[in-house]
């Protein structure tokens, strides 16, 4: 309960590497114990609780859910025309490198830890239920918003697993994600 409190209320910089150093290897170090206590199929019943899924939460929505600095960023387009004759035009599209997420390592622990407690076995779903609310799945999607190919990876699958797991949760899931394809559409 310590750790994963300790890892929700210190938020690191992780803009720069010089910055914050031994609390992000304290992070990383708490998240990996976790993450580690969970994997086990035998963890002890103390550690799969409501208490403990509680907190972790907490800890999750706190380093994940984020705003993010350039928001509706896909393509730039750069229209070569040639007025000459005998030349045809041509429009060449450029896709911008992606910005990948300078605290991905940190993130990519988070995730693990949302994708241990939905994946457990311990966990009923009923006790699952009170935690993955609207209000996270709508947070949840909107991190799709994310430049980094790696964090979309692991968005899309835990969204898919929440999905399979989850029946009620499923229609507000599909609405969500009509909602995002819209506003991109639109933007």
């Amino acid at each position: 309960m310590a750790k994963l409190k300790a890892c929700r209320d210190h938020i690191a910089d992780f803009s720069d590497p010089k910055k914050d150093v031994d609390l992000k290897e304290f992070k990383k170090e708490c998240l990996i114990e976790c993450i580690d206590l969970l994997d086990h199929s035998d963890a002890p019943d103390y550690i799969m609780n409501e208490q403990i899924l509680n907190e972790s939460m907490k800890t999750i929505s706190a380093n994940l859910f984020r705003t993010f600095a350039n928001k509706s960023k896909y393509f730039i387009f750069n229209l070569n025309v040639c007025v000459d004759r005998g030349k045809t035009s041509s429009i060449e599209a450029e896709e911008d490198e992606p910005n990948l997420e300078e605290a991905w390592p940190h993130l990519q622990l988070v995730y693990e830890l949302l994708l241990k407690f939905i994946m457990s076995v311990h966990m009923t779903n009923d006790v699952l239920t009170g935690q993955i609310s609207n209000a996270f799945i709508k947070q949840f999607v909107e991190l799709f918003d994310s430049e980094d190919p790696r964090e979309r990876d692991y968005l899309k699958t835990i969204l898919h697993r929440i999905y399979g797991k989850f029946m009620r949760l499923r229609l507000y899931i599909k609405e969500q994600v009509m909602n995002l394809m819209l506003r991109i559409t639109h933007e």
